[in-house]
């Protein structure tokens, strides 16, 4: 049927039909009665640019991807400028010459706020070798009915260790539900272990330690691969008017506290010296701040003159094992020097 324009004898027949249908009315249509029917319109794409194609429009998808490309894009190039050395030295003139000038930090939009005190942050070097994480406990371990021994008092549980840890059971339910296999961080389970002698632990003696409550526990990483940190412990000391800072790797929740087994047996706990490598390694990560060990170790700017001075042992080994007899004149020379050095 050609619905898009009506004959007016056809028209008059539809009309005549409900006339019919309808006794005791007279059936009037304004949408019958028309030539050109309204409500059937070809589609029209509403736009700015009346000369883009219709296939040249894009899907919500499409569009969604190339804002999120966008997004990333601007944040790469922001971080890529904040994290570059002409930034952070731009940052630290800056606040060398407020020092200098002795003018009053106030609030960049809170005009009324004033800095109490300012001091230099730098990052805490004898405690750098180490990884700190945060721990979070929801419920602190209390008394259990039935038991005996009292529950663990602050300076317990400040020598506390999390021992234990085993990852947690998956459910077949927890999965349909989209739980831990779609997660970033992980589960398992642990126990609190807390000093059954304060006065050892606090003398880093072998001590014996008891569970003193079981958790749940959630490890999260606080930094992406390739992004800078942004959790920080703070350190201040206002006798000496510094503040120093250490980075947070992780952050361990513990939740669902519950008592751990009564016949649980007791762990004892000891500290061991550290060894040479122990010692170089940790070092070697102090030196990203200690510029004395990063010249021992070769690390950062030293990196080159620490790699020339490996080749050229490196080499003289290999010119020595290179030719005939090269291995004899070696130990020879070798032997000399080891003498004018014991004289």
């Amino acid at each position: 049927a050609n619905v898009g324009g009506l004959s007016s004898s056809s028209a008059a027949a539809s009309i005549k039909l409900a006339n019919r249908n309808t006794p005791g009315k007279k059936f009037k249509s304004r949408v019958l009665n028309e030539k050109t029917q309204s409500w059937m319109k070809k589609t029209t794409y509403l736009t700015n640019d009346q000369t883009r194609s219709v296939h040249q429009f894009k899907s919500l998808a499409e569009t969604k991807q190339e804002a999120a490309a966008d997004i990333d894009a601007k944040l790469k190039t922001t971080t890529e400028q904040t994290s570059a050395t002409q930034t952070i030295e731009a940052g630290f003139q800056l606040a060398a010459k407020q020092s200098a000038a002795n003018t009053t930090r106030r609030h960049p939009t809170k005009r009324g706020v004033t800095a109490v005190y300012d001091f230099p942050l730098l990052p805490d070097a004898s405690t750098w070798g180490h990884k700190y994480t945060h721990v979070v406990i929801d419920k602190p371990p209390g008394p259990v009915p039935g038991r005996k021994r009292p529950p663990p008092d602050v300076e317990q549980l400040e020598r506390a260790f999390v021992a234990d840890v085993a990852e947690r059971e998956v459910d077949e339910r927890e999965m349909a539900a989209g739980g831990p296999d779609k997660k970033s961080s992980r589960e398992f389970d642990c126990n609190l272990l807390v000093p059954t002698d304060l006065s050892a632990a606090l003398l880093s003696e072998p001590t014996g330690y008891d569970v003193a409550q079981r958790y749940d526990m959630t490890v999260q990483t606080l930094k992406d691969a390739g992004s800078p940190h942004n959790n920080f412990i703070l350190m201040i000391d206002e006798e000496n008017g510094t503040v120093t800072y250490h980075t947070l790797w992780t952050r361990l929740n513990l939740s669902s506290g519950r008592p751990g087994r009564e016949d649980e047996p007791e762990s004892i706990i000891a500290k061991r010296a550290m060894q040479e490598e122990d010692v170089t390694a940790m070092e070697r990560i102090v030196a990203e701040v200690d510029d004395d060990l990063a010249r021992k170790h070769g690390v950062g700017e030293y990196e080159d003159d620490y790699g020339a001075s490996d080749d050229s042992f490196g080499g003289a080994g290999k010119s020595a094992a290179a030719g005939p007899g090269g291995g004899e004149e070696e130990k020879k020379e070798q032997a000399v020097g080891d003498d004018a050095m014991d004289e």
